[in-house]
């Protein structure tokens, strides 16, 4: 930011969050992205004994160049949701929050929280609470109400949670999709609930079918 580097992220399975907060004010800035594709963690890579991993191979796309998925510049309050995790819970029919929230003020705050699952229109409103000048997690509980509908692959019933905080800073809100599903193993067998299932599919990386994998040059 305007020269300034912010700390490194390094993952491909998670979002890159930079907190630039100290960074800004009002005007002008420039934002540099600096991507790095060399190898950075080493896992070890050989043809010989067919051990070359899809994470730093060309063939199977995970090193060329970039930056992957959406950017965004997002402006929040000084209370803010930071992180929102869901956790269904088959047999309580309920779903377990997990919210994470950022205080940026330094002081006390007392905030409120509501919650609602649609399309079943469960609801929980004011939940009011205090916590400290740091951040901090709210472990929360919320009912899918009455005949719940359970996802599978036939019919992949969603719900989209919603959660609005409230305080004297202003109003933040975070929205994510979840599923009702009991997955486990029985046996021998793989139970989707409460029926067998039989999980299918193919491996399509790094596929050469004119030339052969791994390179023609190696004796098999």
């Amino acid at each position: 930011m305007d020269g300034v580097h912010t700390p490194t992220e390094n993952s491909l399975t998670t979002p890159h969050i930079h907190d630039l907060t100290a960074l800004l004010s009002p005007g002008k800035h420039r934002i540099t992205f600096h991507v790095d594709n060399t190898v950075k963690i080493n896992i070890g890579h050989t043809f010989r004994n067919m051990l070359w991993p899809h994470t730093l191979s060309e063939e199977g796309q995970t090193n060329w160049n970039g930056i992957i998925g959406m950017i965004e510049l997002l402006s929040t309050p000084k209370i803010w949701i930071q992180d929102l995790q869901l956790y269904p819970d088959f047999a309580k029919e309920n779903i377990r929050l997990s919210v994470s929230l950022g205080n940026g003020t330094g002081k006390r705050v007392k905030v409120k929280i509501d919650l609602s699952l649609d399309p079943d229109g469960s609801r929980l409103e004011d939940i009011e609470c205090v916590f400290g000048a740091s951040d901090t997690i709210l472990e929360l509980y919320l009912p899918f109400g009455d005949n719940p509908r359970f996802w599978d692959e036939f019919n992949p019933e969603l719900y989209t949670l919603t959660t609005t905080l409230n305080t004297e800073e202003g109003s933040d809100q975070r929205s994510i999709q979840t599923g009702l599903r009991d997955f486990k193993a029985v046996g021998q067998h793989f139970v989707l609930n409460g029926r067998k299932v039989y999980l299918r599919g193919k491996v399509c990386s790094a596929i050469f079918p004119l030339t052969g994998y791994p390179p023609m040059d190696v004796k098999r």
